[in-house]
């Protein structure tokens, strides 16, 4: 990591926030209002004092097609951000490996009956029952032990061994025997989605990125959403640490750990189109949708789909997802009271002011 005074110590607030996270959890188009005069813009500069040198985008598609958005903070010293840039997503990726897995479903490849053991065999041991299905894997239900929070979890790994290529193998050595019995209890863990995605892999033939490509990127011109790696792209924003801005960091560690579970980037116009395609653009079936949105009560509050989240904001049920990685964080929901999608995405991770714009738009539509 170049040019990073002391990593230990400036990520030291990413665990902290990340561990709170996992627990609770600029072009004009027609119809594009301009920022400047518009409600997204407001709310947004209403939170600016939040973020010392980062900051945040919203991006909000009303039914109708309307579009605002809104813009603060920079993306590096000087730079401002725009919505137009690429974010990384962090855990909002699970719903593109989610919806893979409903594609498989529906081709009758897979069904949510199927077990670990019966399709990828070869990962069964003490910590990953072979008993555990594809419906629990999806609704995190399973029981398997989420490895990333903590002292001694694999995100604290990842900030001091930033240069490494996280295996699922290494992946799976932070890993606890299972906290619970398949099907107990609704509780979140990145190994369910780590599963997934290579059931998508093992089924299909391809890699997850060529799959992701063919199957969903490509049909719904996402062109704008890619998988992650070390290299950044160009309009790819980055993120900040207090005062300490992250472009030099060597995203190897973060972006290999997030493999089918959180190494997506995106353009928030990119998310509100992919919100928009999952529950009216057909991307699934009904049937398919019905699972997604069957929700259970879970820990710490969190209701629990198969694939997605719920919540009230704004006085409003949301369908949602939400993602952390180093530094960025994602909100992305989609009001099926009124069609509305609200996109908010930060990079100088805040969650709980993430959560609270999110209302606050909300609130205005």
């Amino acid at each position: 990591m170049n040019n990073i005074s002391n990593p230990k110590s400036i990520f030291r607030v990413l665990a902290i926030s990340f561990c709170f996270f996992v627990l609770s959890c600029s072009s004009s188009d027609d119809g594009e209002k301009e920022p400047e005069a518009n409600f997204v813009q407001t709310t947004l500069n209403d939170y600016e004092s939040s973020f010392p040198k980062g900051g945040a985008v919203a991006y909000v598609l009303e039914s109708d097609g309307t579009v605002t958005t809104g813009a603060i903070g920079e993306s590096e010293p000087d730079i401002p951000l725009e919505v137009g840039m690429r974010y990384a997503i962090g855990s909002t990726s699970k719903t593109f490996t989610a919806i893979l897995i409903y594609k498989l479903i529906e081709s009758g490849e897979l069904s949510l009956a199927s077990t670990i053991e019966e399709i990828v065999p070869e990962i069964v041991n003490t910590k990953i029952p072979g008993t555990v299905t594809v419906e629990q894997l999806l609704n995190h239900s399973s029981g398997l032990h989420h490895p990333l929070p903590g002292s001694d979890g694999l995100f604290n790994y990842v900030i001091n061994n930033p240069s490494e290529e996280i295996t699922f193998e290494t992946f799976v050595s932070f890993m606890d025997l299972p906290d619970n019995e398949p099907g107990e209890i609704y509780s979140y863990s990145d190994a369910n989605f780590k599963i997934l995605g290579l059931m998508v892999e093992k089924i299909t033939g391809n890699d997850f990125e060529t799959q992701l490509g063919q199957v969903l990127l490509n049909p719904l011109g996402l062109s704008d959403t890619y998988i992650g790696t070390s290299t950044p792209r160009p309009n790819q924003a980055y993120s900040w640490v207090n005062e300490e801005s992250l472009k030099d960091l060597n995203r190897t560690a973060v972006e290999s750990m997030g493999t089918f579970t959180g190494n997506i980037w995106a353009s928030p116009a990119d998310l509100a189109k992919w919100f928009k395609a999952i529950f009216e653009g057909g991307i699934i079936n009904a049937n398919s949708l019905d699972v997604m949105t069957t929700f259970h009560p879970g820990t710490r509050g969190v209701t629990y789909g198969a694939g997605m989240f719920r919540e009230t904001l704004g006085g409003k049920q949301m369908y949602w997802y939400s993602g952390f990685t180093i530094a960025y964080g994602t909100y992305c929901g989609y009001i099926p009271s009124t069609g509305d999608v609200v996109v908010v995405i930060n990079n100088q991770f805040n969650f709980e002011e993430i959560t609270a714009i999110v209302a606050d738009l909300v609130e205005q539509l």
